[in-house]
């Protein structure tokens, strides 16, 4: 016989497109407002790479979500240095400062979490993101990074499963 638990999700983070935080993601759902936009030119050289129709080579879009503060991550906060930040994938950036702010929302210093058998589980997908640097660049290591940057001594695991990847590293957590 299979039994079910509770779950609760006692802290929560995020960025997205036209929302700084989860609360003003809530406010532009519950408006129906639309976040995408013109791609700015240092996302799409549109003379380049965009046409309006089909073209081997180029996009017909020329529409996207873009984060605002994606620029944002204080390398120095998390004991690394600005080099080695910049080598990294911008996804993995946002997963260590998210991830740090759920934590917090969540009523948790981060670091006293330091040596706990917590764990990490990511949903990722490749975002064919390329630097000189192997670590900056791979996906496999964005849960990794986070676990040994606080100290933890569960699983860290990364899973990509197309669209449910973030479906599964729950039920991975679960």
């Amino acid at each position: 016989r299979r039994t079910t638990a509770a779950i609760a999700v006692i802290g929560i983070s995020g960025q997205f497109p036209g929302a700084e935080d989860v609360h003003a993601f809530w406010d532009l759902l519950m408006s129906g407002e639309d976040a995408t936009r013109e791609l700015p030119s240092h996302y799409l050289d549109r003379e380049k790479y965009y046409s309006p129709e089909r073209q081997t080579g180029k996009t017909y879009c020329h529409r996207g979500g873009v984060l605002e503060n994606r620029d944002c991550f204080d390398p120095l906060f998390f004991n690394m240095s600005p080099r080695d930040a910049e080598s990294m994938n911008p996804h993995q950036r946002l997963v260590l400062q998210e991830s740090w702010k759920a934590l917090e929302d969540a009523g948790y210093n981060p670091k006293s979490l330091a040596g706990s058998r917590t764990g990490i589980f990511v949903g990722s997908e490749p975002t064919g993101y390329f630097h000189d640097m192997f670590v900056g660049a791979s996906e496999a290591i964005v849960a990794s990074r986070l676990s040994y940057f606080l100290n933890l001594r569960g699983p860290a695991l990364v899973g990509n499963t197309g669209c449910s990847s973030s479906g599964v590293g729950l039920q991975l957590a679960i």
